[in-house]
């Protein structure tokens, strides 16, 4: 299996759950529901940088599929001359899922405070739990559900300078099949006075 298949399926089992914070700053109290989509792997990814293969410019879902599903498919992908600029982002996308369910510092994000960013988010999640910290970069859609829309080991930048961080009070991972609770970190609630 190719690192771009291990990375696409680690992400495909992500499409069954939810993660659901609860973030406090002063009296204010935020909720995330945190969805998500196949075709938000592209980006993930990093597959936007490929520009030498238009194979990758089509059905961004469908692409996911092919992944999945077509080895020789996710061994062109590496081929790219470009993948090299991406291949230390594919080998912490495939491992997403333990990222969010370990602890991170939530930072509500503004990107006019960020040097060098036109990352448009909302929240920004950073995780120094591995060799190397992770961002991951969340958004709200309107559908009123957030999904991740970057993500990337970090390199000489740190993306949380200069951003307002808050507190996790709750952080559950659903089911969406089953609607079980697999993981549920509740903290103590602050007086919010």
């Amino acid at each position: 299996m190719t690192d771009i298949q291990n990375a696409c399926r680690a992400f495909n089992n992500l499409l069954h759950f939810e993660y659901v914070f609860c973030l406090a700053k002063k009296k204010t109290l935020i909720k995330i529901s945190l969805h998500f989509q196949k075709k938000d792997f592209h980006h993930l990814a990093g597959l936007h940088y490929l520009k030498d293969r238009p194979e990758l410019r089509s059905d961004r879902a469908k692409i996911f599929d092919k992944i999945l599903e077509d080895e020789f498919f996710a061994e062109r992908i590496q081929k790219s001359d470009n993948y090299p600029k991406i291949k230390d982002r594919v080998f912490y996308l495939s491992k997403l899922e333990e990222l969010l369910d370990s602890d991170e510092t939530v930072f509500k994000y503004n990107r006019n405070e960020a040097i060098f960013s036109r990352i448009n988010a909302d929240f920004l999640l950073k995780n120094a739990n591995f060799e190397r910290t992770i961002f991951t970069f969340i958004k709200l859609e309107d559908d009123g559900k957030y999904i991740c829309n970057s993500f990337f080991p970090e390199s000489d930048y740190d993306y949380s300078k200069n951003q307002i961080s808050w507190k996790v009070i709750s952080k559950k991972k659903i089911d969406l099949g089953t609607g079980e609770e697999i993981k549920n970190i509740d903290q103590k609630l602050p007086v919010l006075a």
